[in-house]
């Protein structure tokens, strides 16, 4: 064996195995490339390769800590679960697709609850990886392969007959049925929020798949303002990158600083205006961009960016029209990768007027009573009652606001260990809207379920 081991080998030998070495690790990286492009070309062999490839990143995952636990443990709110209601529980019209992921079932699901009581009507509860089987390979925030323990429902659409819009944060869209089943399933990758046009297709960000950006970078994440049908068809792909630098904004694009930044922009909600109004038209888009603290206004039948503005807000999630002359935004108020000194600060409500060009914090003490906060994701919701339920996602808690700015309800996603686990960007239901899911919902039967 010493022999063996300390046999001397000629240099040509070794030559040989290098450039044997990197032609493997070369045509290793093209089969794997190219199942990550959902092309499947090598069939087997790719789906192997993959496999291979995605070791480390499984190593990560499984070492890491548990990344569907709230933060800090999931012991904010420790021992505490569901609902509590500030004196007695105030019906509001409406539901809720309370989206969380289950402690204890170990998986996400979406519930559907009735305002009026708080009732929980109907529960989804997704196989992710059954729905995802066979599905170009989910980059899912560096979770890897998609499992059910590790797969989270973000923002979910629930549509009139009780089927269901499910994604993760980089993965295919899939429409399920209640029970279950898979409906119809995308081969492009989506993220973040999902809303509906005025014209009834669905608007989400992912990333681009045109080449109009002119960056250098083949790394260079370019997000996509993407149009789909609700039968799954994408119909039509916005790039932001390119529609900033076309309108002068190359800056937001190039960043402020000579160095590399492969995700300058980090488009997280894409929310379209559903009417006419002074400031904008129906149709127009509102974006929100995080990595550049900027919300801005849209056109997509002309590509022009209507209107821009830059803070006060910092790493803002979801915007919300909320009537002709104003709209919402979530102020997620930290940057935790350059602002690591802040880990106390508070997140906010932000309302900005572009009669007055002026923003405002809405329910200002209320919220700061609350110490609501999340350093990432995170979204409100504005109710025609005049509600306002915003979504801890980071720590595990919904907050439900009343017209008077008052803490009326707060949900706290614990499980039985006695900690809270994140949730998944909820959605509120309209009256109307959610009866006749509820009437589709009523005669189902899921085996049990």
């Amino acid at each position: 064996m010493q022999r063996f081991l300390f046999k001397k080998i000629e240099v040509w030998v070794i030559a040989i195995l290098a450039v044997l070495f990197a032609v493997g690790t070369v045509a290793f990286g093209i089969v794997v490339r190219n199942e990550a492009l959902g092309k499947s070309s090598f069939g087997p062999i790719g789906r192997i390769a993959y496999q291979i490839a995605s070791i480390p990143q499984t190593i990560r995952m499984l070492t890491r800590p548990d990344p569907m636990m709230a933060e800090e443990g999931g012991m904010r709110f420790e021992g505490r679960d569901g609902w509590s209601f500030t004196g007695d529980p105030v019906a509001i019209p409406g539901y809720l697709a309370l989206s969380r992921y289950d402690g204890d079932a170990r998986r996400h699901v979406v519930e559907l609850v009735d305002l009026s009581d708080f009732s929980t009507v109907f529960t989804w509860r997704p196989d992710a990886e059954k729905l995802y089987e066979g599905l170009p390979p989910g980059v899912n925030y560096g979770a890897g392969t998609i499992t059910n323990e590790r797969f989270r429902l973000i923002h979910p659409l629930i549509f009139p007959n009780g089927d269901i819009l499910v994604k993760d944060h980089g993965t295919a869209l899939v429409r399920m049925d209640a029970c279950g089943g898979r409906v119809w399933a995308t081969t492009e990758i989506f993220d973040h929020s999902t809303e509906l046009g005025p014209d009834g297709h669905m608007w989400i960000g992912g990333p681009n798949r045109t080449p109009s950006v002119r960056v250098g970078d083949p790394k260079f994440t370019d997000d996509s303002l993407i149009e789909v049908s609700t039968d799954g068809e994408v119909l039509s792909y916005h790039s932001s990158a390119g529609h900033l630098i076309d309108n002068g904004y190359s800056f937001l694009v190039g960043g402020m600083a000579n160095i590399p930044d492969n995700d300058p922009i980090h488009l997280n909600d894409v929310q379209p205006v559903q009417s006419d109004g002074p400031w904008w038209k129906k149709g127009d888009l509102f974006v929100s961009i995080r990595h550049k603290s900027t919300v801005y206004l849209y056109r997509p039948s002309t590509q022009e960016v209507v209107w821009l503005k830059s803070g006060p807000w910092l790493f803002q999630h979801d915007v919300d029209v909320l009537d002709d002359n104003r709209i919402a935004i979530f102020n997620n108020n930290l940057n935790r990768a350059q602002l690591p000194g802040r880990p106390d600060t508070l997140s906010n409500l932000m309302i900005y007027d572009f009669r007055t060009d002026t923003v405002t914090e809405h329910f200002a003490d209320a919220v700061q009573g609350t110490g609501m906060r999340t350093p990432s994701e995170g979204l409100a919701e504005y109710l025609p009652s005049g509600h306002v339920i915003a979504e801890e996602e980071n720590y595990g808690r919904l907050l439900v606001f009343a017209p008077d700015g008052s803490l009326a309800a707060e949900y706290v996603n614990g499980g039985e260990d006695g900690k809270a686990y994140r949730m998944g960007w909820s959605r509120y239901i309209p009256q109307a809207e959610g009866d006749r899911i509820r009437a589709s919902l009523a005669g189902v039967s899921c085996g049990g379920d």
